[in-house]
């Protein structure tokens, strides 16, 4: 199931979890799901609708959302951006509309981190940069140092 369906349907058991940060003022929430949901085929319109929904549940909280990362494959374990191919299943193509979208503004987003363009190779690419090294194990999840590099070169915008 998707991360909105996955987060509501826990509400139950989150919600002293979402009680305590509603009550701490000033307090930020980063927001950061969709790669698997693109990968399980939801839509953009299910998305951010998905996303609206998550907002919904911190009122008054500022809300950071990050652009989605790369997801590829590699026949040199990510070790050059030339023999890795962008994935393509469920609706992952729809990664630069999405992050065109996050990076237009999203209504009760107060600002965008643009982990994307850290992490890939150039705007869109869907693959992986290897400026730091290897970037990925498994295509998906950053290593360490590439965690380390995306902090370091992701701005953060007011949306």
């Amino acid at each position: 199931s998707n991360f909105v369906t996955q987060f509501t349907a826990g509400s139950a058991t989150l919600n002293p979890f979402i009680a305590l940060v509603n009550a701490v003022p000033g307090l930020a929430i980063i927001s950061e799901p969709g790669v698997n949901d693109l990968r399980l085929g939801r839509t953009e319109a299910q998305l951010l609708a998905d996303w609206q929904t998550i907002y919904g549940t911190f009122p008054g909280k500022r809300i950071a959302q990050t652009t989605l990362t790369p997801r590829a494959t590699s026949t040199d374990s990510y070790a050059t951006v030339g023999n890795q191919t962008a994935q393509t299943d469920g609706n992952w193509s729809l990664l630069a509309t999405l992050n065109a979208d996050i990076r237009a503004g999203l209504a009760n987003v107060s600002y965008v981190i643009e982990a994307a363009d850290a992490a890939m190779s150039a705007r869109d690419s869907g693959k992986w940069t290897v400026a730091a090294g290897t970037p990925t194990t498994d295509g998906t999840h950053p290593t360490s140092a590439m965690a380390a590099a995306m902090a370091t070169n992701t701005p953060l915008t007011l949306a």
